[in-house]
């Protein structure tokens, strides 16, 4: 089985590059996880994101918005099926994860998803209020990249 450490990144032309201006390294390429939950239950999603893992992929995209289309009963899907499938396969120093924040111009989506006002802040990026907090859900511990999906400056 191929593993991030034995892949010939050569045969398969992925490049791991620096996320930003860190010291962590990411797979040129990044898997979407927008439509586990709904149009991909959790059996093929887990068997979609072994086989990319196995070819090298280790960065993770999420969304706290995910599944989509955005439905209260099936929001946070996509960040509970990308959790347990790191938890069961222990492999968290592995992947980078990364998590998007709603953005702070669509009222709907933060009173489906947060029953909150519009707020757009630093602090609110860092603590939202979601109905499965992240650290017990999604992670088991820690985001390694939270995005914004607007322009406005924190």
């Amino acid at each position: 089985m191929a593993t991030l450490t034995n892949l010939n990144h050569a045969e398969t032309g992925l490049q791991m590059r620096p996320l930003g201006r860190t010291d962590i390294q990411v797979s040129n390429l990044c898997v979407g996880t927008m439509m586990y939950g709904e149009q991909m239950d959790q059996a093929g999603a887990f068997e979609q994101m072994d086989a990319c893992f196995e070819r090298g992929l280790n960065f993770y995209n999420t969304a706290e918005m995910y599944t989509i289309p955005p439905r209260p009963e099936t929001q946070g899907n996509s960040e509970r099926i990308l959790g347990q499938w790191v938890k069961d396969r222990g492999i968290r120093d592995k992947v980078v994860l990364a998590s998007q924040k709603l953005p702070w111009k669509n009222k709907l989506a933060y009173w489906l998803i947060r029953r909150l006002p519009k707020v757009s802040s630093r602090a609110n990026i860092l603590t939202a209020k979601r109905p499965a907090a992240p650290a017990k859900s999604f992670l088991a511990g820690w985001i390694d990249m939270i995005q914004r999906r607007d322009k406005r400056p924190c």
